[in-house]
């Protein structure tokens, strides 16, 4: 035999507090569990945020790391030696410039007695110029070291070496040129 149903609006006659105690139980379960649903949602929205600026970071790092070794391979095409080399020759192309030719060998054609002969006049590694000169006797090369120690644009002067020959003595010089006279 069943029992009968009990389909009345209160079901349950008298004050229970074992039940009340299970409702309330309940209600703070579901309320926990909404909290903690929600507080997952956030966490999942975090992450997946976390995870996308973590993918554009890597993505980022292998352009930088692809535009480095780019560079590097170019750098590996470089060759210095001769980057150097063009370099030196600029520069010494903008010391020509740099002198005034003209007033240069003006003044040297004033110094220059019948007995010595100019061969090369060029610039060298220091800011002073190389001359290289043929006398035909030892007096004649002094004569003419003399004139250019006493002249006002030259200054710095050096003997660097002079070869004897059956006719001539040849012989390098440095000096610096200022200009003018």
């Amino acid at each position: 035999m069943s029992h009968p149903l009990n389909f009345s609006p209160k079901p349950f006659r008298g004050h229970n507090y074992w039940l009340y105690a299970i409702m309330s139980m309940n209600v703070m379960i579901l309320a926990l569990s909404l909290w903690t649903a929600w507080d997952g949602a956030q966490l999942r929205a975090e992450n997946k945020q976390s995870h996308q600026q973590l993918a554009e970071l890597q993505n980022e790092k292998a352009v930088v790391i692809a535009s480095l070794n780019q560079a590097l391979g170019d750098l590996g095409q470089v060759d210095i030696k001769n980057y150097d080399r063009q370099m030196e020759q600029y520069g010494s192309i903008q010391k020509a410039f740099n002198t005034d030719w003209v007033q240069l060998l003006d003044d040297l054609a004033n110094l220059v007695n019948p007995d010595v002969r100019i061969i090369r006049v060029q610039t060298s590694d220091s800011s002073q110029l190389s001359l290289r000169g043929s006398a035909r006797t030892k007096e004649a090369q002094l004569s003419f070291i003399r004139a250019l120690q006493s002249h006002s644009s030259f200054s710095r002067i050096r003997f660097d070496s002079e070869t004897y020959a059956a006719r001539n003595i040849t012989f390098e010089l440095q000096f610096a040129y200022r200009g003018g006279s």
